[in-house]
């Protein structure tokens, strides 16, 4: 089989865009599209490996686990050891399911259009055939993360600080499932505040970067369907008695019924997970 080395680069950048979205997903971290994307990119050149010779398991298995930690340092950087080990174990297990996925049909059914080495694969398709089914996987493999995943903590309190620009916010949260809304494109986590912090954050902004920050978050009340206004941020910390959290880009909502007991922030409980 003759072997495109540009189709090889595109056809795996795209698919490591969505494995490594995916890692952060189940790990609850997120990352700028810059640093996603750039971690793809080398992904995608990590791909030319299926040129080399046959290597043995044990140097293949050493090599893609590193080459898991420099995409996960690439695209998320280092917070803490243990999420940055849960990073690159979820990035390394969702790529070895695949890989597996893959195996298993080459072997069942024998296609003459697909060839692997290295525990690299080259399907000879159309590449829009391929990257669509690059994002089916990791749509599907959200949702069922969404539909599994275990909730956090419930009615804890915890301290919010809010960063945009230079200027930070400190708010008393409280992780709650009042707030159970999701960012749909799973881009970032959603954070419910009164309508005044919301206007302050606003008020930072000149009219160019509060048109590219603005963001609608569709939610479902007992009265019916309604839409909310937001803005992303640069990023969130929240602190627990006995751990910390940064959430990248989280996106900030008011509340249209005000938030009870002197609280000031709202948080979902699968923020903290």
């Amino acid at each position: 089989m003759v072997i495109y080395a540009d189709v090889l680069f595109l056809l795996n950048t795209v698919t490591d865009y969505f494995l490594i979205k995916l890692s952060g997903v189940i790990a609850n971290r997120n990352a700028t599209f810059l640093r996603l994307g750039l971690s793809a990119v080398i992904g995608g050149i990590s791909s030319f490996y299926i040129f080399i010779p046959k290597v043995s398991l044990f140097i293949d298995v050493p090599l893609k686990i590193l080459l898991c930690t420099i995409l996960v340092f690439i695209a998320y950087g280092f917070e803490d050891l243990k999420t940055f080990i849960k990073l690159s174990g979820s990035l390394f297990s969702i790529t070895l399911l695949l890989g597996g996925i893959v195996s298993a049909l080459v072997f069942y059914l024998k296609p003459d259009n697909v060839y692997i080495n290295n525990n690299v694969s080259y399907i000879d398709i159309d590449p829009l055939i391929f990257v669509l089914s690059g994002v089916l996987y990791y749509f599907v493999a959200m949702i069922f993360k969404h539909l599994t995943e275990k909730s956090g903590e419930f009615a804890k309190e915890c301290k919010v600080n809010l960063f945009i620009r230079n200027t930070e916010f400190s708010l008393t949260g409280l992780i709650d499932t009042g707030n159970s809304l999701i960012d749909l494109f799973g881009s970032g986590e959603i954070i419910i505040t009164e309508r005044d912090t919301l206007e302050k954050i606003k008020s930072m902004l000149d009219e160019g970067e509060r048109m590219r920050r603005f963001r609608t978050v569709p939610v479902k009340t007992v009265t019916g369907n309604a839409v909310l206004d937001g803005v992303r941020i640069d990023r969130a910390i929240l602190e627990l008695k006995d751990d910390k959290k940064t959430l990248i880009n989280p996106i900030i909502v008011a509340s249209n019924t005000g938030i009870k007991d002197g609280f000031g922030a709202i948080i979902n409980p699968r923020s903290i997970i």
